[in-house]
């Protein structure tokens, strides 16, 4: 419940309203097993709402693969929080706004749950160029 408490009032209306919905299934659990984190900032909640929301991550993420989706989050997250300053400001909404976590998660489903990635002691930036090399090759009409 703490992760619930943690959530904006909206959020928690909406998520009550759809608790069936699987994008916030997804990330009220992400939300429970990172309550130790600092709080996440709400335009980052949001942001990540809406794109685990648009993937079919419920259908091909199970339990043994929470872990490491929980990894993902985290680094974006720590990434978002020490890149621009929290709050309100123009710059801050840059940063959340710019920032590839559609992508990203994109990678994560195509190669790294497979490969049990990222790693506990990764940092975001090698994980994002794992995320860009696999982007680039697909681009290029290579293999997944």
């Amino acid at each position: 419940m703490r992760a619930l408490r943690q959530l904006h009032p909206a959020m928690r209306r909406y998520w009550a309203s759809r608790t069936k919905w699987s994008g916030f299934t997804i990330l009220f659990e992400i939300i429970a097993q990172l309550s130790g984190e600092p709080k996440i900032p709400q335009r980052v909640m949001w942001r990540l709402l809406k794109a685990l929301s648009g993937r079919a991550i419920r259908r091909h993420v199970g339990n043994e693969d929470l872990g490491t989706l929980t990894r993902v989050i985290r680094l974006y997250v720590r990434h978002i929080c020490t890149e621009g300053a929290r709050g309100p400001s123009p710059e801050y909404k840059q940063v959340v706004d710019t920032n590839p976590l559609e992508s990203l998660l994109d990678w994560w489903l195509a190669v790294g749950r497979l490969e049990n990635m990222p790693a506990k002691q990764s940092i975001f930036n090698s994980v994002l160029r794992r995320g860009d090399e696999w982007h680039n090759r697909i681009q290029r009409g290579g293999i997944l």
